[in-house]
């Protein structure tokens, strides 16, 4: 598989896993996100070699009950899609240990059960993993 052959990608069907509750949380990701340009380095080699914060211009969050903020870490699960021209390949990606993490510019704002935070920084653990698998058609 050479994820460098795709110059476009993006997550649906995402959701962040709690490591400590095991609850699971929906969350969306814009397809035009600038993320996944931020991502794409990782995406190619499958890995990080340090600690990284990589922004996020907005990610939205499904909670009805309000306790997204009070887990620690999460496995990142996602199907995602790769194109290049017309060419798009469907994967699934998993990535384990990750945070959120508030910068100095972040906002967030909460409506109808959904958590929308801006310029949020996905924080992914020195030497992780980022465990990608084609799906079959």
């Amino acid at each position: 598989m050479n994820m460098n052959a795709y110059s476009d990608y993006r997550f649906f069907r995402s959701k962040f896993l709690s490591e400590s509750s095991e609850k699971v949380y929906n969350v969306t990701i814009a397809k035009d996100d600038r993320f996944f340009t931020y991502m794409k380095k990782y995406f190619i080699k499958g890995k990080v070699q340090g600690q990284t914060h990589e922004p996020i211009d907005e990610i939205v969050i499904e909670d009805p009950d309000k306790t997204f903020f009070s887990e620690t870490s999460f496995t990142l699960d996602s199907d995602m899609l790769a194109s290049k021209g017309d060419v798009v390949c469907s994967f699934t990606i998993t990535i384990k240990r990750i945070r959120l993490r508030k910068a100095s510019t972040s906002k967030m704002s909460y409506k109808d059960g959904k958590w929308i935070l801006n310029l949020y920084e996905l924080e992914i653990p020195y030497k992780a993993v980022i465990d990608i698998k084609e799906k079959e058609n």
